[in-house]
């Protein structure tokens, strides 16, 4: 899960995209690429439903044994996110995802005839909605999600209640009744996108710093207490992790998608983008200033509708070249090595520059002295844009090292021999925090 959560979850928390490796492994949009390889998904479906199920059924049994507030704040964003995306609002028929793409111009595409493995887990996920939201150790009760639900534990004498419709408001409203009073704690789940955050029961400000992403509120509780815990929504950007230039935007836990087919470029950087989404009264969307296109969370985009959730912007101050070398001479079909100076002790990335490919699919291994690094396929109808990609190096690879012994190697698959891409220059990069 930490691998997940470190280096494969698309905005919406969901996972898996195209495979690393040429046809016929690449068959679809259900496999995966090495860590912080985001880029090459938004050519290609991405997002498969089955997965946001599976993650946030494994999130939530995986805190009932750890207590890691981070995977209860995962199953947060891709609840809300991915989960509630998948239901068609425009139907009364039960109709489910197989996908939902984070790729430009995309739309939903649900299920109307055909029974994929999506409307097994839909069905699944839709039946279990309730999942996540309460655990309890002997008395104290954990509150990991802010959905309206009842708890009744009747053992115990106790119930609990929210009824807040979180997250269109944003606070939670919780009542907590027992039948006797009785001493436990509650322990509530402060999300880290919040950053200002107050709680108050029945009125008075309690402490709101969390502690392992909790607040824990130690009392004797009586017949009725009232808890109310306000969220900080603010607008946030996130940059892609290995294209400096595509960011999504966050208004609290909500992801936004542009409800259009077509995304402007935007000439200021991300932060000033965010100046020129003005609020919509009284809902969680967001007008692009001077047009009439509306940011909003994924849910609430129709079926059959286009949307974009990458906002493509100047390049974010994520790293810095610090070495730049050409390529060699020797043959596309021969191994090529360089030596790239690296920071010991921060995130480095390869930047790659190709020359323009013919018609081939050319696929090939990035290593260092250890490993393989990267598995790169390229086909010349999924060029990318300026002609390069970005490959977030793994820490272990760099850690104590000053230079990088990089290797590139032709790949030898299912019996198919692939070449080299013509490699225009080869950089390495530091990251500027």
């Amino acid at each position: 899960m930490n691998w997940m959560h470190d280096g494969h979850e698309l905005p919406t928390k969901g996972i898996s995209g195209r495979s690393a490796y040429p046809a016929p492994a690449d068959y679809g949009s259900e496999l995966y690429d090495y860590p912080e390889m985001f880029f090459k998904h938004l050519s290609m479906l991405n997002g498969e439903s089955c997965c946001s199920h599976d993650l946030n059924f494994l999130s939530s049994e995986l805190f009932a044994d750890t207590k890691d507030a981070t995977l209860l704040d995962d199953y947060e964003i891709r609840f809300i996110n991915a989960i509630m995306a998948q239901q068609n609002n425009d139907s009364a028929i039960a109709e489910y995802l197989y996908n939902l793409s984070v790729a430009p111009n995309s739309t939903k595409e649900y299920s109307h005839t055909g029974f994929w493995c999506c409307t097994g887990s839909g069905t699944e996920r839709h039946s279990t909605l309730v999942d996540g939201i309460y655990y309890t150790d002997k008395k104290d009760i954990y509150v990991g999600q802010y959905f309206d639900s009842i708890l009744d534990l009747k053992d115990q004498g106790v119930t609990v209640t929210q009824d807040s419709h979180y997250p269109e408001q944003h606070f939670a409203h919780i009542t907590v009744e027992a039948a006797k009073s009785q001493e436990f704690t509650v322990y509530l789940r402060v999300p880290k996108w919040s950053r200002n955050t107050t709680i108050s029961v029945d009125g008075e400000n309690v402490d709101a710093e969390p502690k392992n992403g909790f607040v824990a509120i130690k009392r004797t509780w009586g017949k009725k207490a009232e808890i109310t815990v306000n969220f900080d929504f603010e607008l946030r950007y996130q940059t892609l992790a290995d294209r400096f230039n595509r960011v999504a935007i966050y208004y609290g836990p909500i992801l936004l998608a542009a409800q259009t087919k077509d995304l402007p470029a935007s000439t200021k950087p991300a932060k000033e983008y965010l100046k020129d989404l003005v609020k919509v009264e009284g809902q969680n969307q967001f007008r692009l200033a001077g047009t009439n296109i509306i940011f909003k969370s994924l849910p609430a985009i129709p079926g059959d509708t286009p949307y974009n959730v990458y906002v493509k912007v100047p390049d974010e101050n994520v790293a810095t070249v610090i070495d730049t070398q050409n390529d060699s001479d020797k043959p596309v079909n021969e191994e090529r090595e360089w030596t790239l100076a690296v920071d010991p002790e921060k995130k480095n990335y390869l930047k790659i520059t190709y020359d323009r490919l013919d018609g081939d699919i050319y696929s090939f291994q990035i290593e260092d002295d250890q490993k393989v690094l990267f598995t790169q396929t390229m086909k010349s109808e999924e060029w990318p844009e300026d002609s390069y990609y970005i490959y977030p190096l793994p820490l272990d690879a760099t850690k104590g090292k000053n230079k990088l012994n990089i290797k590139i190697k032709p790949l030898d698959y299912e019996g198919l021999n692939f070449d080299i891409a013509n490699i225009n220059k080869i950089e390495s990069m530091v990251a500027t925090k």
